[in-house]
């Protein structure tokens, strides 16, 4: 588990409203975790043909700084096999 200071040290590199890259790593009942950076991962809702260890676009809907909970939305995945994620 990573400390409170650095969740918001690493949330710093991003912005709500903005397009980053991110890693699919699990499925839950309601959509996905998308890792964005090591210890830094938000919840993305379901979309068609989006496998776990995919490498997808995201887009960062909202970032909830005091419950530490990052909103994205899946705009564009490729298999990860594809191309390496660099953040």
């Amino acid at each position: 588990m990573y400390a409170i200071s650095d969740w918001n040290c690493k949330i710093s590199n991003y912005a709500e409203k903005t397009v980053t890259n991110g890693l699919v790593v699990s499925r839950v009942d309601n959509g996905f975790f998308v890792m964005l950076e090591e210890g830094l991962m938000g919840m993305a809702n379901f979309v068609a043909v989006t496998f776990i260890g995919d490498t997808v676009k995201v887009y960062i809907k909202k970032i909830d700084k005091i419950r530490r909970r990052i909103s994205l939305k899946i705009i564009k995945n490729k298999p990860a096999n594809d191309y390496l994620v660099m953040n």
